[in-house]
């Protein structure tokens, strides 16, 4: 598994309250940040099928996380790189026949940075339901792709 991420951060003041400002020093003063992040994750992927047409499956990955990290604290601008552990799991439960097809599916990643003594930490949950109709093939759609692109004999 492979994913690429990039989140934008902009406030007018400071992120946390000023009564917080104690615990976070200095270094904590930042009102913008972005940070992207290339991850590659080797896992594991199982799909269990009941009846032909049930499935539950699941995968995991773990991996690096490439994190590129520009901040603002107070007027000076800082950039980081860094390199953190990257988790993702995915479970998804489903149906699939000739014509009708259904699925749930729930992913969740997390990316943790650190800068100047400051953990930042981005956890990501994505539940997506899935519906879908296979219609019957006419014309064109009844043939395979290698049979398109066959060269013509003469």
């Amino acid at each position: 598994m492979a994913s690429f991420n990039r989140f934008k951060f902009r406030a007018d003041s400071l992120v946390y309250n000023l009564s917080e400002n104690a615990a976070f020093g200095d270094a904590g003063d930042f009102k913008d940040l972005t940070y992207s992040t290339a991850t590659i994750a080797p896992g594991y992927a199982y799909t269990f099928v009941v009846n032909k047409s049930w499935f539950l499956g699941t995968s995991g990955g773990v991996g690096p996380a490439f994190n590129f990290f520009d901040y603002s604290v107070g007027q000076n601008g800082n950039s980081v790189v860094d390199v953190r552990p990257f988790f993702n799991v995915r479970l998804s439960a489903g149906y699939n026949s000739e014509r009708f097809f259904a699925g749930i599916i729930y992913s969740y990643q997390t990316v943790n940075i650190h800068f100047e003594n400051i953990q930042f930490t981005s956890r990501n949950g994505t539940f997506r339901l899935q519906f879908g109709y296979r219609f019957r093939e006419v014309g064109i759609l009844k043939k395979r792709a290698t049979e398109m692109i066959k060269p013509k004999s003469r």
